[in-house]
């Protein structure tokens, strides 16, 4: 299935009987959710399963999923939107605000969040952090997908990315298509499935503070949502 897919899924299919907010669903047809919801039923799916959630209003995070993860912060301001699911993941922000936006999926982000006052993860993205093989004499690094839940990944020619008109996102960052593709890709081939927007990030420890990670660049994605004088939908 499709990212949006298993964001509906992991969010219907735990809530059972409860009524879910529109805003967290894709599909929302009846019986859609009623068989969603039976399956999620019958495997014993639940909103929250081997996860620690400290620091999050319990109102901002009721309608989110989040399975064998452990999310902590201690900074005013941190919420989870409705319909987001966080999966296997370790995300402490003892100095940092952390907003999760709706209808995110957030799968392996294993890290400190240190050295930044508050990190911007918008509504209806997906991230996903996948370790590098790490070569001798050489910090571990990771790389961290990152895509609209709604972005078709291999349909030509791109149309949305991060969620956003993709011309639109061009235009207000000044990137153009050979800094995404490189010149060999023809146009009938350029997808996301093979553009160059997905960062390495290394893996740093200060001392006192644990291995920690820069995600810092989500706040650059976050300010394209915010611009009020280019339409991005």
């Amino acid at each position: 299935g499709t990212t949006w897919e298993l964001a509906d899924f992991l969010t219907i299919g735990a809530s059972h009987f409860e009524e879910v907010p529109e805003i967290a669903l894709r599909n929302d047809t009846s019986s859609h959710k009623q068989r969603m919801r039976s399956f999620g039923n019958s495997i014993g799916l639940v909103r929250r399963s081997g996860t620690f959630i400290s620091g999050f209003p319990t109102e901002t995070s009721r309608y989110s999923t989040a399975l064998n993860s452990v999310l902590v912060s201690k900074s005013t301001g941190s919420a989870i939107g409705e319909g987001s699911v966080i999966e296997h993941s370790f995300m402490n922000c003892p100095n940092s605000t952390i907003e999760i936006g709706e209808r995110c999926l957030l799968s392996g982000i294993r890290m400190n969040f240190n050295g930044c006052s508050s990190i911007h993860i918008p509504s209806g993205l997906c991230l996903q952090m996948l370790p590098l093989k790490k070569s001798n004499g050489k910090k571990k690094s990771y790389i961290c997908i990152c895509l609209g839940v709604d972005d078709p990944i291999k349909d030509v020619p791109v149309k949305t990315i991060f969620g956003m008109d993709f011309q639109c996102v061009l235009q207000r960052s000044g990137l153009t298509e050979s800094d995404i593709w490189d010149e060999i890709i023809p146009s009938s081939r350029r997808m996301l499935w093979n553009a160059k927007i997905h960062p390495i990030l290394h893996h740093s420890s200060s001392k006192g503070d644990g291995s920690h990670v820069d995600l810092t660049y989500l706040n650059w994605i976050h300010e394209l949502y915010t611009q009020n004088d280019i339409d991005l939908k």
